[in-house]
């Protein structure tokens, strides 16, 4: 992550994980990186001149393989097959839902 930008985030959760996020979520690889030609991309201002940063700003940044594409690329793949194997249940779900609510106004 760009930690100069503006629109970079990071926190600690109870856990001690430390979370790095963009406000704008510009970071198509999110949350390992975000692109270097940045359209989003604004520098800190200078209002932040004279704060002083906790710890959580200068926390060490967890190590990731160099190679994040290939990772993100099968992520996305098992996900999107989650989806399309729990899409039709939950359209169902829906449909039944939906008739539910109408026979209840109908009798209403």
């Amino acid at each position: 992550m760009r930690t100069d930008c503006k629109h970079y985030q990071s926190r600690t959760t109870t856990s001690g994980e430390v979370i790095q996020t963009c406000d704008l979520d510009a970071a198509p690889d999110a949350p390992w990186s975000c692109p270097e030609d940045c359209i989003l991309f604004e520098k800190r201002e200078l209002s932040r001149v004279g704060w002083e940063m906790g710890s959580l700003a200068e926390s060490p940044r967890p190590e990731f393989d160099e190679d994040l594409s290939i990772d993100a690329e099968s992520a996305l793949a098992e996900a999107e097959a989650i989806i399309n194997e729990i899409a039709p249940g939950a359209v169902a779900d829906f449909e039944r839902s939906k008739k539910r609510r109408r026979r209840r106004r109908r009798k209403g």
